[in-house]
């Protein structure tokens, strides 16, 4: 497993921002899908929780499109819901800000809400990782989208790579201020979260890989 090097950058409260707007934009059925007999949204969750809530003080936004009322239903009650009204017409960069816009925040994580993950998915990652931008990879994670690292650093996102994207990204210190930069230009408004991220990568060198070949997920739709 690859380890990031790390300069001080305090974390208190940790937040997350799961996108469920491209899942529920294109099925219906998204509320009562299960994975591993527990609803998307408990399922991320639950596993955020277990691994962060005794060290810090958590906070979930949970971002989606179509079928607003029955994603706001299931939500869990400590989530705060966002709702990207635009979101056939946008992506994954005015979800963000959307969220962003709800929170004065230092760092957050992202996260692809269409992965299940297995149950060790955020049991490495240190805290001393989160002092430090970073992307999660693994060999066993089902995404086509990848990244080849060198020195704990990965290079952009893109298909084929054997370092597979797990679909969740922290960002942190300066990355915060361009991503809030990137996502509420409107030109972007149409951008995959793996581009935002790539973006960022190009821009901020400071930019790691958490490179993790115990972890695994599985795209669902």
């Amino acid at each position: 497993m690859q380890r990031n090097i790390y300069v001080p950058n305090k974390v208190d409260k940790l937040n997350f921002i799961i996108l469920y707007s491209n899942y529920s934009a294109k099925n219906t059925r998204f509320p009562v899908f299960k994975y591993k007999n527990e609803n998307y949204i408990n399922h991320h969750a639950n596993l955020i929780r277990k691994r962060f809530s005794r060290e810090k003080d958590i906070e979930i936004y949970c971002v989606y499109g179509n079928n607003e009322k029955q994603v706001a239903a299931s939500l869990p009650n400590e989530a705060i819901s966002v709702f990207n009204e635009k979101y056939n017409e946008t992506g994954d960069a005015r979800s963000i800000c959307l969220a962003l816009y709800n929170m004065a925040a230092t760092n957050c994580f992202i996260i692809d809400g269409r992965f299940g993950w297995t149950e060790n998915i955020l049991d490495n990652i240190r805290l001393q990782d989160l002092q430090n931008s970073f992307v999660l990879l693994g060999n066993k994670c089902d995404n086509i989208i990848g990244s080849v690292v060198t020195n704990n650093k990965p290079e952009i996102l893109m298909h084929g790579s054997k370092n597979r994207f797990s679909g969740i990204s922290f960002i942190n210190g300066k990355s915060m201020g361009m991503l809030r930069s990137i996502v509420s230009d409107p030109d972007n408004n149409k951008l995959l979260s793996f581009e935002i991220l790539n973006k960022l990568i190009e821009k901020n060198k400071d930019f790691y890989a958490i490179v993790d070949d115990t972890i695994g997920t599985e795209l669902c739709l």
